[in-house]
């Protein structure tokens, strides 16, 4: 990852860790993204989409669970900031802007557009021959990784990747039966 691409990355890992409550400092002289919790070390973020952390400060379960999340954050934002990097620009009639093509199939697209809010992502289906995209469904970037979880989501239903019937919904898996 060179300094512009490292740049971005921590940039909108920033965002999405703040999203969620986080404090992030400044980039330390050692090219690390520290990460805080209530006031307090909790990791370092590296630009592999990795952390390093130390034990002591993750002695308790909130902050043991905030260190899951944290990792989580921090991986998510890699996958798709390192798909965005490398990805062809999506091109159709009438789209303006820098939209990423980060997967395309049975005419349904997903796509990655880096604004100064982090990214939003879109998944359309192609018309006109492929030409035209019409039908999108915009996420993000106010929800951070999440968004690009449901865009992901929705990308491989409407494409026919996913059956819509054997995604559960949130209240499916909160809920449980009794058996007597």
């Amino acid at each position: 990852m060179n300094a512009e691409e490292k740049n971005r990355y921590f940039q909108e890992l920033t965002l999405n860790l703040q999203h969620e409550g986080f404090a992030v400092k400044p980039e330390t002289e050692e090219g690390l993204l520290p990460i805080e919790l209530d006031g307090q070390r909790l990791c370092l973020a590296l630009d592999t989409g990795s952390v390093r952390y130390w034990r002591e400060d993750t002695a308790d379960d909130h902050r043991s669970a905030a260190l899951d999340k944290a990792i989580s954050i921090t991986k998510t934002t890699a996958e798709y900031m390192r798909q965005m990097e490398t990805a062809p620009q999506l091109t159709a009639s009438g789209l303006t802007g820098d939209y990423r093509l980060l997967a395309d199939f049975n005419d349904v697209v997903l796509a990655g557009h880096p604004t100064r809010y982090g990214v939003q992502f879109a998944t359309w289906e192609r018309v006109r021959e492929r030409t035209g995209l019409n039908a999108g469904n915009c996420y993000g970037p106010p929800g951070g990784v999440d968004s690009y979880t449901a865009a992901k989501r929705d990308f491989a239903t409407r494409s026919g990747l996913i059956p819509h019937v054997v995604l559960f919904i949130p209240e499916q898996l909160n809920s449980h039966t009794e058996v007597s």
